[in-house]
């Protein structure tokens, strides 16, 4: 049975409501001796109660497609085995040699502790890698953000390497928090680079969702709305280089996100390829999905309409988009969004039989994006 679909949700409002009219209008009517009839009073309250949050589940599942079906929650760590399928560019690109990385370190790029963004956060235990956050204002765009990065391990041991960059994007409404309290993005980079293919890297997370701002990670005209595109890219991306010890090669830095930061992860790849040749989707999509009285721009504003901007200009980059089948989220958009794409573009889609639209769903292709963006790269192959 789908318990998204809308069989299921009014079924069981249905039934909510027929035993709750029961509990309040009819057994309190029972004029039966004894304690008996307290008893049905108390049990049928106690299973209205159920119901109502049950029901409440019921519709904030429809809406956000946590789960489709009840093998979904009894047993949500099932593995799965992933299809994948190609389109535009058919080879991934091979993990050439990387001429040797010749740029020089500064001071605060080899003295990150000395940095008065990260105070006193940083650890000179850097065994495991640590995460780290600052606020980096915004000259271009005005806007000052909330930044979380992850630093590999070895990087306060290590002031002259320099490495590749992953930057996250949360979903909405979500933050920062996610990549490092739920996901824990840093720990699977680091796994990934003691048992898999893929190099020390760092990751960097805008606060592009800062409570119930939705940006959609546009640029709007006004004060109040959002410059994120400005701000991610003509302002956190030098703040990065010049304060981070991070490889000057659009080869070596990346996007990922997941749900609406899917979509701004592919939204940055694919209109900013002079910055990155990469993007890690996880069930987004490709035109902007506004919140109710935060609609910054018009419908199919050509700005940031991807499937047109991906047949026209051709970008040289690469996509690893993963969902579930079941996943409606991404059923809009990512037709037309294949269709657009041509050589040298490529995009793999990667999908599993179910899951709905949730993080445990997602882990499993976080980790086929990373092994697919060690194999593509060479700046992010160990």
């Amino acid at each position: 049975m789908d318990i998204a679909g809308p069989a299921f949700v009014w079924g069981i409002t249905a039934v909510t409501a027929v035993v709750l009219l029961i509990a309040i209008f009819i057994l309190p009517r029972h004029r039966g001796p004894g304690i008996g009839k307290y008893l049905t009073q108390a049990i049928a309250l106690i299973v209205s109660v159920l119901l109502c949050i049950s029901t409440i589940g019921a519709w904030l599942n429809k809406e956000n497609q946590w789960f489709t079906s009840w093998q979904e929650i009894v047993s949500p760590e099932t593995a799965q085995d992933a299809s994948t399928q190609d389109y535009g560019a058919k080879e991934t690109k091979a993990s050439a040699t990387v001429p040797a990385v010749e740029q020089v370190a500064t001071a605060v790029q080899k003295n990150p502790a000395s940095n008065s963004f990260f105070g006193s956060q940083l650890s000179q235990d850097d065994s495991k890698g640590q995460y780290v956050k600052f606020d980096v204002p915004g000259s271009v765009s005005g806007k000052t953000m909330s930044v979380t990065a992850w630093l590999p391990p070895g990087y306060m041991s290590n002031p002259d390497k320099f490495y590749p960059v992953i930057m996250g994007f949360p979903g909405f409404p979500g933050s920062p928090d996610t990549y490092q309290n739920t996901i824990d993005y840093g720990a699977l980079l680091r796994d990934k680079n003691t048992s898999g293919n893929l190099a020390n890297t760092i990751l960097i997370v805008p606060d592009v969702y800062p409570g119930n701002y939705d940006s959609e990670c546009v640029d709007a005209s006004g004060d109040n709305t959002p410059h994120t595109e400005t701000f991610v890219t003509q302002d956190l991306v030098p703040w990065i280089k010049t304060n981070l010890r991070v490889i000057d090669s659009k080869d070596a830095w990346a996007t990922t996100g997941y749900s609406a930061g899917g979509w701004c992860a592919s939204m940055f790849t694919v209109k900013h390829p002079d910055i990155f040749s990469a993007a890690l989707v996880q069930a987004g999509y490709f035109e902007p999905i506004y919140s109710d009285n935060q609609k910054w721009l018009d419908d199919h504003d050509p700005n940031y309409m991807l499937p047109d901007i991906v047949s026209r200009t051709k970008p040289d980059v690469g996509i690893f988009f993963y969902t579930s089948d079941d996943d409606d989220l991404p059923k809009d958009t990512l037709p037309a969004f294949r269709k657009a794409v041509q050589a040298p573009t490529e995009l793999t889609i990667s999908t599993v039989p179910t899951g709905g639209h949730r993080v445990e769903v997602w882990v499993p292709g976080i980790n086929l994006g990373l092994d697919w963006l060690a194999q593509r790269s060479g700046y992010f192959a160990k």
